[in-house]
């Protein structure tokens, strides 16, 4: 089965933290929660599906520091 990009974006963000019921610490980029994010070279709504999985990472952030940069 397949979903939308957008779709496959929110479960593993605002929705997953909202399951979690960690929603007010995590899953969005808004003031107070923690700064936890990938940076990737290439917008995954913007790629064709089946290119995603090739998307490079070019930063990991983990409660805002750079953990890993290319």
């Amino acid at each position: 089965e397949r979903s939308r990009v957008g779709a496959a974006l929110r479960a593993v963000t605002i929705d997953a933290a909202w399951r979690g019921r960690a929603d007010d610490v995590t899953g969005s980029i808004e003031v107070g929660k923690y700064a936890d994010l990938v940076l990737l070279e290439d917008a995954p709504t913007a790629v064709d599906p089946g290119a995603i999985a090739g998307i490079a990472v070019s930063e990991t952030r983990l409660s805002g520091e750079v953990r890993f940069s290319r």
